[in-house]
């Protein structure tokens, strides 16, 4: 299914970013290091990039009563789904599918309508992936086929 090209209310809040490392904890807080990157350079002698991890987090205003399915996706700058070779060599869309309940997480009972339901995603690629080089990217964040929020980022030539 492809994305609706429309954005969520202006109420959605996105946040994501490139880091070289991410862990959520219990609490749905992220210990973040290294976070900022925007250019991904590749490894000495190797196709593949640099280690590392996307951060994203997602408020909806409205939360429906059923899980909302959020994606995140390596895009080109255009929004078209990127393939990427696997390890065995394949091409494969890099997509990352989860079921999402959205909740407040504090830990004192706030009322309603103070902060809003959020949902914490994190994926680490410890080996990195194998770009092309020389090239923009975007990740794309997608709840219920509607895209939330992007983040551009450059590939840098193996050196």
């Amino acid at each position: 299914m492809e994305p609706s090209e429309s954005t969520h209310p202006a109420d959605t809040i996105v946040a994501m970013t490139i880091a070289d490392y991410v862990n959520i904890d219990a609490n749905g807080k992220a210990n973040l290091v290294g976070a900022g990157i925007r250019v991904l350079s590749h490894e000495s002698g190797t196709s593949a990039s640099s280690p590392f991890a996307v951060w994203v987090t997602l408020s909806l205003a409205d939360v429906p009563a059923h899980p909302v399915i959020v994606e995140l996706v390596l895009t080109a700058p255009d929004g078209t789904s990127v393939r990427l070779d696997d390890a065995s060599g394949r091409p494969s869309e890099v997509r990352i599918t989860q079921s999402a309940t959205f909740a407040t997480m504090t830990p004192i009972d706030l009322p309603d309508g103070h902060l809003p339901p959020m949902h914490v995603l994190a994926a680490n690629f410890p080996n990195g992936l194998h770009f092309p080089p020389g090239r923009l990217y975007r990740w794309q964040v997608e709840a219920d086929g509607v895209i939330a929020g992007t983040y551009p980022f450059y590939v840098a030539g193996a050196e």
